[in-house]
């Protein structure tokens, strides 16, 4: 359910832009392709080596031809090193070549070599649009990087094995050297500089745009043609003659696009900035009569990007039959200092108001936000010194790991009272535990408390900690946990798995080793100096439990060291929490991954072992892609495997949404076009597995949790609403939910039952008033967006944030479900770490399943052995559900004694509203375990107290 956009985001189109903001420019002309005879390879036939050339203008012109059997696959032409007129690059910035593409239609793959004296050698590759007269721009220290650039000995370009025949004109190279800006605009218009810079557009399928006379841009995207697949774009490079300030944007910490829909169908579009290493920041939006403008303001700093380095920025739409035209109205970068800050200023008040921060450092805290204030002050005006800007962002990073490192050494100098030869302590299973660098919430290990009632999961963290020495065999294990009338709890205990975890998209507490699996298979680890290291302890209570306290010991032991003991209590409040999930979940499952991640060539043994265990975490088995019986191109041939499957998880009381169709229109041309015989063919395929599932599904008693889903994140266009409806004429009894987008007067979007639009529910309430009013079901949605401090499921959000979504936070703003775009995708992991061995450090990446959103899609990981480990967020997911069902169990018990005592009903009705101490928007809540569980604690005594 990624949005997966075209390569054209991975590449460059470049436009030779004027000076802007007094930036001085050197321009050097190394070489002439007009002047010269290109090198060739000459071992080759001039008929066999893939291009034709011609003069052109201002070079040469290379008709590259379509690649066949028995030519060049590797079609080029090149500068020696006596045709440049230096070979000396060192000195310069960038080396840049002008050409020009002749193509209308397509891409020119273009990919260019550097080689110096000793046949070292840089390679690149770009994609060059059509019709646009370009430079490809090339930072001189990352060519230093591979080659000695001191002795260039030559410049080649190719293109290997091109699929159609292209044409372009290559021009000259050129050296470039850019004086340093040493006073740079607060903001930067890049609007401004693309007016004044010539042709910034790409017209891939954009025929039109021009700048007003208020400097806004008109864009106009021309309708798509069927053969091509591509992305109209603009785009702006760094580099070229003091474009992008050299590609330096340090200091710079938002970019803002305003954009105006203008007429033409709905347009799904992108922002993007990139370094020359290719890393991105991304954005997605879309524009439509209801909602006619953007204005994104996003946060930049925090991507994980080289801002000294960056190569590119663009924007761009998706293909579509109809012409459409947007207007940009502004589009710039901005330094705000204070917003820069307030990550690290939230983080060190967090740290401030903890109650488990010593009071002997809080004075210290106090001096580090100071220390940025003054920082600050000297960034104002218009224009501001580099030096200055620079040494404001060494000032928050130091101030926050100082914040960090104090804190931590004074919680775990806390911990000495707990234990002789190593210390002990506790943490919430909300509150990430870090091997290193910064701080956690890490109480001493005198006892521990938790609350659950029965039928209920809940969890805490016992750390172990050794300043001076390393410990081997640390084993955590819990003594019976022995309650009223001599019953008995169950507690497991597992080691917390830490994987490498990069510096995302959004601003984060903590990059490197990072809390995320559970090892679930292993009880006793080494522990290193200096690592506090948590152990996973989980207590489940069946169901009926009698209400009271459970008593046991925790005892922690390791080589050669004396053990430590410390009491565990479990309250146990007086009723059930219900089997399954309060809401209907759908977490898509990724079969391809059990065969890639768990290396299993047959799943359905391990796909059948993940659906249970996904039914113990109250989220629904599910698979939008290809419903219970496989893709397209196969019939009911899994239907005894997973009827199965549903029948099992049915009878537990644990199946949730169940898909039982895709009704894209795969396979189609163009499937926005109703005429398509391909719509045909997948309509008399869809309806003839309907009418064999329906009845089965109906008999089995699973028919109400079934749905159908398809045109994820796109248009319901005709193509599509003719599949729909032919289905709907038939089956009326499925609801229809899909991701994609339209307008609420849209007959074709009118089409569904439910609407998935990510976190409308509390970010866009009168829309969705609107889609209720119509009697639309409205559910949560989760794919790479929203980020982080917004509702998600990525590794480094929050520690509160998995169980506040599902729970308090679900509750307020009231959705019908939730979607999630994977459960387990691990399709790349198998080339990259392998399963999770042994913890606590672990090779398992992270970054497997989603561009730099660590973890997104991966709430289950592959263990040894093909274990299935759940993460913490997915623990924090069913604990979120199981707060949710205390409301509902509060709303029951309201109904079901409406004679209770008046001032007990006003109260628990009141206590229905989710306070905004704990949620005050979706991206503003605590960060604070105890006060969720303070609020917990107070709605399971109320369900007590009323029923009595």
């Amino acid at each position: 359910m990624k949005i997966i956009m075209s390569k054209f985001f991975a590449v460059i189109f470049f436009c030779i832009l004027s000076l802007s903001y007094g930036n001085t420019v050197e321009v050097f002309k190394v070489a002439s392709f007009k002047d010269q005879t290109p090198d060739v390879n000459t071992y080759i036939a001039a008929e066999k080596r893939g291009y034709t050339l011609e003069p052109g203008k201002e070079g040469i012109i290379v008709n590259f031809k379509k690649y066949a059997k028995g030519n060049a696959k590797f079609a080029y032409i090149g500068l020696k090193g006596k045709q440049l007129a230096v070979n000396d690059w060192s000195g310069y910035d960038y080396v840049n070549l002008r050409l020009e593409s002749y193509d209308e239609d397509h891409f020119l793959p273009l990919e260019v070599l550097v080689r110096d004296n000793r046949n070292k050698i840089y390679f690149r590759k770009f994609n060059v649009g059509p019709f646009a007269e370009s430079s490809i721009s090339l930072p001189i220290k990352e060519i230093a990087k591979k080659i000695n650039i001191k002795a260039v000995n030559l410049f080649q370009v190719a293109v290997s094995q091109c699929v159609n025949s292209r044409r372009a004109e290559f021009k000259d190279i050129e050296l470039i050297k850019s004086a340093p800006v040493e006073l740079i605009p607060r903001k930067y218009d890049i609007l401004q500089e693309l007016s004044k810079g010539g042709p910034a557009v790409v017209p891939v399928t954009t025929t039109k745009f021009e700048f007003d006379k208020n400097g806004k841009l008109l864009w106009e995207f021309a309708p798509h043609s069927n053969k091509v697949n591509k992305y109209p774009g603009l785009a702006l490079a760094s580099g070229i003659r003091g474009s992008l300030l050299n590609g330096d944007l340090r200091g710079y910490t938002h970019i803002v696009l305003d954009i105006d829909y203008i007429d033409g169908n709905a347009q799904g579009m992108g922002l993007r900035v990139a370094d020359h290493s290719r890393k991105e920041f991304w954005k997605s939006f879309k524009l439509a009569p209801s909602t006619p403008n953007q204005h994104i303001d996003e946060r930049i700093n925090t991507a994980n990007l080289n801002f000294s380095n960056i190569s590119h920025i663009n924007i761009s739409g998706r293909p579509d039959k109809d012409k459409r035209t947007v207007r940009v109205n502004q589009f710039y970068f901005e330094i705000r200092p204070q917003e820069a800050s307030e990550p690290v200023r939230t983080r060190i008040n967090l740290l401030l108001n903890d109650s488990g921060t010593p009071a002997n450092v809080k004075p210290v805290l106090k001096k580090l936000l100071e220390k940025i204030d003054n920082a600050q002050k000297v960034l104002s005006g218009d224009m501001l010194k580099r030096s200055d800007l620079i040494n404001f962002f060494d000032t928050v990073e130091n101030c926050r790991s100082d914040a960090e490192l104090i804190v931590r050494n004074a919680i775990l100098a806390e911990l000495k009272s707990c234990g002789k030869d190593f210390n002990v302590g506790i943490a919430d299973s909300m509150t990430p535990v870090f091997l290193e660098k910064s701080a956690s919430n890490i109480s001493p290990a005198r006892k521990a408390f938790i609350e659950l009632a029965g039928q209920e999961f809940e969890s805490f963290q016992t750390v172990v900690y050794s300043p001076l020495k390393n410990l081997k065999n640390v084993k955590v294990s819990v003594s019976d946990l022995i309650g009223p009338k001599g019953a008995k709890l169950k507690s497991e205990v597992a080691v917390v798995g830490h994987c490498n975890a990069i510096l995302p998209a959004f601003a984060v507490d903590h990059h490197g080793f990072y809390p995320d699996s559970i090892i679930e298979y292993q009880q006793s680890a080494d522990v290193a100096k200096g690592e506090p290291t948590p152990f996973w302890i989980r207590i489940t209570s069946p169901k009926d439990a009698p209400a009271g306290i459970y008593k046991a010991n925790v005892v922690v032991t390791a080589d050669n060291c004396a053990s430590y003991t410390f009491p565990l209590e479990v309250r146990v409040f007086g009723f059930n929490v219900p089997v399954g999930s309060p809401i209907l979940t759908a977490l898509n499952y990724d079969r391809m991954s059990i065969k890639v991640g768990w290396h299993e060539p047959y799943y359905y043994p391990l796909q059948k072992k993940m659906a249970l265990k996904s039914g113990e975490y109250r989220l629904s088995f599910d698979s939008v892609f290809y419903g219970p019986w496989g893709d397209h191109s196969k019939f009911d041939a899994e239907k005894d495997v997973i009827l199965d499957i549903y029948r099992t998880l049915h009878k537990k009381g644990q199946l949730g949404g169940l898909c039982i169709l895709n009704f894209s229109p795969m396979g189609a041309k163009d499937q926005a076009d109703p005429n398509d015989p391909a719509i045909d063919r997948l309509i008399e395929n869809a309806l003839a597995k309907l009418r064999n599932w329906v009845p089965i599904l109906k008999k089995e008693g699973m028919l109400d949790k079934a749905y159908i889903y398809g045109y994820d994140e796109v248009k319901v266009s005709d193509g599509c609403a003719k599949i729909l409806r032919a289905i709907k004429k038939e089956f009326p009894e499925i609801p229809a939910f899909s991701t994609g987008f339209g307008e609420l007067d849209d007959p074709n979007y009118l089409l569904l039952d439910g609407y998935v639009p990510g976190i409308a529910c509390a970010d866009d309430p009168e829309r969705v008033a609107k889609m209720r009013a119509l009697g639309k079901k409205v559910w949560w949605y989760t794919c790479n967006y929203p980020r982080p401090p917004k509702p998600s499921l990525m590794l480094q959000a929050p520690g509160v944030l998995p169980r506040l979504f599902l729970g308090m936070m679900t509750q307020k703003y009231k959705p019908d479900g939730f979607l999630h775009w994977a459960l387990n995708w691990a399709r790349k992991m198998q080339e990259v770490s392998g399963p999770i061995m042994y913890g606590p450090r672990t090779t398992w990446d992270p970054r497997l399943d989603a561009r730099g959103d660590n973890g997104e899609g991966m709430l289950f990981v592959p263990g040894k052995d093909k274990a299935i480990l759940p993460t913490i967020r997915i623990e924090n997911m069913r604990d979120g559900l199981e707060d949710l069902w205390y409301y509902k169990l509060l709303e029951k018990a309201i109904a079901e004694n409406p004679k209770a005592d008046a001032a007990l009903l006003k109260k628990a009705e009141a206590a229905l509203v989710v306070p905004e101490n704990i949620v005050r928007s979706s991206d503003k809540y605590t960060r604070y375990p105890e006060i969720i569980r303070s609020e917990r604690r107070k709605i399971a005594e109320l369900i007590e107290k009323l029923q009595k």
